[in-house]
């Protein structure tokens, strides 16, 4: 077999895995103990590059969301300081210099929470914007309106209504991380 072939084979392989897991079927069984003429396929269902299921693209968009929020309501977000793991091990690239850049900008004005809290109003898949990585991408709709924050003059300043497109991958150490987010004020969801 040449090499050629032996990679086609392999990519083959790999390409009826990831189709088999992302309809449903469960590559996690177990399987039959190896044979000369057997040999156990790799589960490549969280390999890095292979498409992430909804469901943990939405838990890591909610584990990230809430993480970044509770950094500003501490108020213990440091920007000299290394990357919190509270973001690391759920973004990285983009999105985690994104969250940062916003958490550094919001610790060098003295914005400090007052009160409230944030509501995710909808979630949904969208088709991965030709500019972002691949990847699974969500369009959420945050409303921040509900928290308060005091400004460096001590005055209280209202938070907004935001769009957010995030993209979503798996990480070579197999876990799934937020790797593109951006977002804008608008006055509705839809």
């Amino acid at each position: 077999m040449t090499l050629r072939h032996a990679t086609a084979v392999t990519a083959a392989l790999a390409t009826v895995l990831v189709a088999c897991t992302a309809c449903g079927h469960n590559t996690d069984t177990p399987a039959p103990p190896p044979t000369p003429s057997h040999r156990p396929s790799l589960d490549l269902s969280h390999a890095e590059g292979a498409p992430v299921p909804y469901d943990e693209a939405v838990a890591t968009f909610k584990a990230v969301t809430e993480n970044s929020y509770q950094l500003h309501k501490s108020g213990k977000y440091d920007p000299q300081s290394p990357a919190p793991t509270s973001l690391t091990a759920y973004a990285k690239g983009q999105a985690l210099d994104a969250h940062l850049k916003s958490l550094k900008k919001v610790s060098q004005d003295h914005v400090t929470w007052h009160s409230g809290t944030y509501k995710i109003l909808s979630i949904r898949q969208v088709p991965t914007p030709k500019d972002h990585p691949k990847g699974i991408t969500l369009e959420t709709c945050e409303d921040w309106r509900g928290i308060k924050n005091t400004l460096s003059d001590g005055t209280l300043d209202q938070g907004i209504l935001v769009i957010h497109h995030s993209t979503y991958q798996y990480s070579d150490d197999r876990s799934v991380k937020q790797v593109f987010w951006d977002g804008k004020m608008v006055e509705s969801c839809h």
